[in-house]
């Protein structure tokens, strides 16, 4: 039986994270985009929402985001893989929570290693979108038990 580990809350973790670590938000649904900065900022985590992938990658500050939650399926030029083999390869890799409505049977092969990313199928527990943003970040526990 594996177990989940409460996140931190408000304060600590963004003292913890500074201003200078932050989490971007990738979806092309609004309302996805809106809700999942609510609950970041609501835990005191630093987040910042873009609509597709070109314009995360044509605003992203210089320091990079600690973690990036990225809808697989985005309806833009470059879907959440492709965005995620580009920042590959320019060596700016962030750990990346993918999201998606669908199973992970049903993404196939374009599913590459994931490393230090994880992938959510939609609906989620919002704790549990929680706590892998605190490991990605450093800031929860590392054993893979979410």
């Amino acid at each position: 039986m594996s177990t989940v580990a409460k996140p931190q809350r408000a304060n600590s973790v963004s003292s913890t994270l500074g201003l200078e670590r932050w989490v971007a938000v990738v979806d092309d649904d609004e309302f996805v985009r809106r809700s999942l900065a609510r609950l970041l900022r609501a835990n005191g985590i630093v987040a910042q929402t873009f609509q597709s992938a070109q314009e995360y990658l044509s605003s992203t500050p210089t320091t990079g985001p600690a973690c990036i939650i990225l809808d697989v399926h985005l309806r833009d030029v470059m879907t959440g893989m492709e965005l995620r083999e580009r920042l590959s390869a320019q060596g700016s890799l962030p750990p990346i929570i993918f999201i998606t409505g669908q199973d992970a049977q049903e993404l196939g092969p374009g599913l590459p290693g994931l490393g230090n990313s994880a992938i959510l199928r939609k609906p989620f527990d919002p704790t549990v979108l929680l706590d892998l943003v605190l490991q990605r970040v450093g800031l929860g526990p590392a054993n893979g038990t979410v």
